[in-house]
């Protein structure tokens, strides 16, 4: 997380992708370049002792949902779209620091409590198990030969001429 910290500003378009594509260790530092963390409470996941620290957007970023950017085609002036959560809970684990359970969350209108609204389990996790070298040979797969028609698709996408 402290290389991602480090690295060169990262556009909003690409932080938001990577909610979503990159693996775990893209989503948690999208996270933490977007998203504000506090409050640190000791609880329990599964019988494996976790503590649960809670995230919410930056203010930049809700800014970016309010419309405050220039050209913004749809702006939320009362906040975040419903598709939006508002904080984020992850459960990591007390003795290692795996993040066990990342749990989105929308506050409820009118009230100081939040709903889950995507919960993500990673509990059938092995740390550190040695692997064999046989785990990473690639075996072709039987199957025909693949027959290259980038040439042809491209000509779909540039305009013809008159």
């Amino acid at each position: 997380l402290k290389a991602a910290e480090r690295s060169a500003p990262i556009p909003h378009t690409i932080l938001i992708s990577n909610m979503g594509l990159g693996g775990l260790t893209a989503l948690l530092g999208s996270m933490h370049l977007s998203m504000n963390f506090q409050g640190i409470k000791p609880d329990e996941l599964h019988e494996r002792p976790v503590f649960v620290i809670q995230g919410g957007w930056k203010d930049e970023y809700v800014a970016l949902w309010r419309g405050v950017r220039q050209n913004q085609e749809k702006a939320y002036p009362d906040g975040l779209p419903s598709f939006v959560p508002d904080l984020v809970w992850l459960s990591v684990d007390q003795e290692n620091g795996f993040p066990h359970r990342i749990q989105y969350r929308k506050r409820i209108p009118g009230r100081t409590v939040s709903q889950p609204i995507l919960t993500l389990d990673y509990l059938d996790v092995v740390l550190n198990e040695p692997l064999s070298a046989q785990e990473f040979e690639f075996k072709e797969p039987d199957r025909p030969t693949p027959i290259d028609r980038t040439e042809e698709l491209i000509k779909q996408f540039v305009p013809q001429s008159k």
